[in-house]
């Protein structure tokens, strides 16, 4: 699918050399924006599927530094090479380089294993056990283990079998609200560049202050737990939409830039959390649809951000919207668990009970999640393959 996406780009992107007629334009625009989030999806959650739990907030960050420095490179190449066309060339550039990938990027095992792949499961872990070093390990009980799992997973894993899982259904919808919803403030923030007289500054100022929220993301969420990092991220969101809407009357315009900088920041944090629950709390059988669906409602939240932006409220009207949806982001978040160090759910009863013996109350950071895991023989991450040995 991801090799999928970089053809549907290239094929969509080529003919907009040519094309001048607006519709046309529009209609190939969109049929482009198909592949956009599928280029970067798909090799995400390859990524998240083979590593261990105390490596996947680090796997986030690593993932948004570069989405960071693109913003950031964006409006250097916009600003030195103004001509739409040439803009469209250099956007192939990376679709290309994509193909680069085709030999070393293998398909997740989790998803192969699903799909009854025993073979094909063993030999990527063990490829993977080889390259850590890791010793002692055999293809028969490899194997012998994959079969275990794979048998307790039901014939049938569709999307919509989430809906028979009660505690899943919730997670799901309150994490396809929250993409909307932070989406939304992200790009309420980003379309603000107009601040300033000279939007390719106000569109790097912007970008730029995501790097720190790459950063932040990784350290509250692996050091203090995932719900430590969403509360306090959405809180402190909220004080700087409240504070954007009385700086927004304002003569200051830098003032008034660092403040929506931080409303990104925060925003950028929020689609952090969003991503890294998302990744951990759906099951291996739709881990990636359930992914997609979640951007799904995050792209809804940029077609709506325009139209919270210029809402006819007033000046600064549109930040009570924002205020307000962030709010709803920290009320959203209650249901989720606290994942942290958990294994990914392999099957749907998995991520129903994920997180269960975790209560709301409990403060579970890096220093005592180790007391609040529970242990079951029949399903183990092959994590062990993956580790040096001490």
């Amino acid at each position: 699918m991801f090799f999928i996406a970089l053809v549907l780009h290239l094929v969509f992107s080529v003919p907009l050399l040519w094309v001048t007629d607006a519709t046309w334009h529009k209609a190939l625009r969109f049929l482009q924006g198909i592949a956009f989030e599928t280029n970067y999806l798909m090799p995400f959650i390859i990524f998240m599927e083979v590593i261990p739990p105390k490596r996947r907030a680090l796997a986030v960050m690593v993932s948004f530094i570069p989405w960071t420095f693109g913003m950031c490179s964006t409006a250097l190449v916009a600003y030195l090479i103004p001509h739409w066309r040439y803009l469209i060339v250099i956007s192939l550039l990376p679709s290309m380089f994509g193909f680069l990938y085709w030999r070393v990027l293998p398909d997740s095992p989790r998803w192969l294993l699903a799909r009854g792949r025993t073979q094909e499961t063993a030999d990527i872990l063990l490829q993977i056990s080889v390259s850590n070093g890791v010793e002692g390990v055999t293809r028969a009980d490899l194997e012998a283990q994959l079969e275990v799992v794979k048998r307790r997973q039901p014939a049938e894993q569709r999307l919509r079998t989430i809906l028979a899982y009660p505690r899943l259904s919730l997670r799901a919808l309150m994490l396809f609200l929250m993409s909307f919803m932070q989406y939304v403030v992200y790009s309420v923030a980003m379309l603000s560049m107009t601040v300033l007289p000279n939007s390719f500054v106000a569109h790097f100022v912007l970008s730029i202050f995501e790097l720190p929220s790459n950063f932040i993301g990784w350290a509250l969420s692996h050091y203090l737990g995932r719900r430590f990092m969403a509360y306090s991220t959405f809180l402190l969101l909220s004080g700087f939409c409240f504070a954007a809407r009385n700086s927004h009357l304002a003569t200051d315009e830098w003032l008034f830039l660092t403040i929506l900088g931080f409303v990104k920041l925060f925003s950028t944090c929020g689609l952090f959390v969003v991503h890294l629950m998302a990744s951990e709390v759906l099951p291996t059988p739709v881990r990636t649809s359930g992914m997609g669906v979640t951007i799904v409602f995050g792209m809804l939240g940029m077609v709506a951000a325009p139209h919270v932006l210029h809402s006819g409220l007033g000046e600064g009207g549109h930040y009570w919207i924002l205020l307000a949806m962030t709010l709803v982001s920290v009320v959203s978040m209650i249901p989720m668990p606290e994942t942290l160090g958990l294994n990914l759910p392999q099957t749907f009863q998995d991520a129903e009970d994920l997180g269960r013996d975790r209560p709301f109350a409990t403060w579970i950071h890096h220093w005592n999640f180790h007391r609040h895991l529970k242990t079951d023989p029949h399903h183990e991450d092959s994590e062990h393959l993956m580790q040096k040995p001490k």
